[in-house]
C-alpha cells in the first residue's frame, strides 16, 4: 500500500483520518504575484487560483486578512458583478492530468471550500468540480445561504473519467456579491473533508513549481576588452519546474558601461542571464530595488 500514495490517502480518509490535499496553496496563504486586486481573465491571484470570466461579468480578487477562516492567515476576497455570464464566471484551480495527476483517474474526488458573504445574497455562489473525458461532467454544491455566516460548500464527483485531461475545482458566481473564500480541500475520496494544511516550506515549494521570483545572483562586475562583448552567468531555481517556464526580466537595474541584463536558455532547473558591454573597460550591473527581479512561470 505504501507504494501507492493515492490508495494510502483513500484508506486513511475512509478510516476517518485526513487525506492529502491535491491542491496547491489550498489555504490561500501564498500570494507571490502581490495582494491584488486582480481583474483580468485568466489572471492568477493567490498562487494557482485563477480568474475565469464569462460574458460581460467582472471579478476582482484581492488578498484579505480579516474575513478568513479561523485557522488561516489570508483568504481571497472576490468582488463579483453579474453581466451576461449566467453563472459561468469562476475563481478556480485547474489540475492537468499530464502534470502528474494520473492517480486521480478512475476514482472519486471531493471538494470543500470555506465561503462567506459580505451581505446576504440569494443564490450568489456555489462550489463545483468539473472534468472532461468520456462521461465528464460538472457537479455543484448547494448555493451559499442568503446570509453572512461562513459555510463549507461541498461538491462531490463519483468518478474521474479514465480519459480525462483535467480536474477543475472552484467557485462559480451567479449573482453580484462580495465573496470571501479560504481553505480549499480536494481529496481523492467519495466524501469531502475539512482543510488540512501542509508545512509552510512544502507549500511554498509546490507554488514555486509553477511560479518563482528570483531576485539574487545577478550581479555583473568585470572588465570588457571591447564594445559588444557579452558576459553570461547561470542561475538555478529554488524549485525544479514541471516544464520549461517563461522568463520575464522586471524593473530597471543599475547598469554601468553595459546594457540592461537579459535572460535566456530557460530550462526546468534554471536559466542564464547576460549583459552586453557598451565600451571597453570596467562594467557592472546589479539589482537595486524591490521590483528588480526575474520571474519564471510554468502553466501546464
Amino acid at each position: 500500500m505504501a507504494d501507492n500514495p493515492n490508495i494510502l490517502d483513500r484508506a486513511v480518509a475512509t478510516a476517518g483520518g485526513a487525506a492529502l490535499n491535491e491542491l496547491t496553496n489550498g489555504g490561500h496563504e501564498i500570494w507571490q504575484r502581490g495582494a491584488g486586486a486582480f481583474t483580468a481573465n485568466n489572471a492568477y491571484a493567490a498562487d494557482r487560483k485563477q480568474i475565469s470570466l464569462a460574458g460581460t461579468d467582472t471579478l476582482s480578487v484581492s488578498r484579505d486578512g480579516t474575513n478568513k477562516a479561523g485557522n488561516s492567515l489570508y483568504a481571497s476576497a472576490c468582488v463579483f458583478v453579474l453581466g451576461s455570464g449566467a453563472g459561468a464566471t469562476a475563481y478556480r484551480e485547474v489540475l492537468k492530468i499530464a502534470d502528474g495527476y494520473h492517480h486521480l483517474l478512475g476514482g472519486p474526488v471531493s471538494f470543500r471550500a470555506w465561503v462567506k458573504l459580505a451581505a446576504g445574497v440569494a443564490s450568489a455562489v456555489r462550489a463545483y468540480i468539473k472534468t472532461d473525458g468520456t462521461g465528464g461532467a460538472t457537479t455543484y454544491s448547494s448555493y451559499h445561504g442568503n446570509n453572512t455566516a461562513a459555510e463549507s460548500l461541498d461538491a462531490l464527483l463519483a468518478v474521474v473519467p479514465a480519459d480525462a485531461t483535467y480536474v477543475e475545482v472552484g467557485l462559480a458566481f451567479a449573482a453580484s456579491a462580495t465573496v470571501y473564500t479560504d481553505n480549499w480541500m480536494l481529496v481523492a475520496t467519495a466524501f469531502a473533508t475539512d482543510y488540512v494544511g501542509r508545512h509552510p516550506g512544502d507549500e511554498l515549494t509546490r507554488c514555486q513549481r509553477y511560479y518563482e521570483i528570483i531576485d539574487a545572483g545577478f550581479d555583473f562586475d568585470g572588465h570588457s576588452s571591447a564594445n559588444g562583448n557579452a558576459y553570461r552567468r547561470g542561475t538555478t531555481y529554488a524549485t525544479t519546474k514541471g516544464g520549461v517556464p517563461t522568463l520575464t526580466k522586471n524593473g530597471t537595474w543599475t547598469a554601468g558601461t553595459c546594457g540592461q541584463p537579459a535572460v535566456t536558455n530557460s530550462r526546468v532547473n534554471g536559466f542564464a542571464a547576460y549583459v552586453v558591454a557598451t565600451n571597453s573597460g570596467p562594467f557592472n550591473s546589479y539589482t537595486d530595488s524591490a521590483d528588480d527581479n526575474v520571474t519564471a512561470e510554468y502553466n501546464p
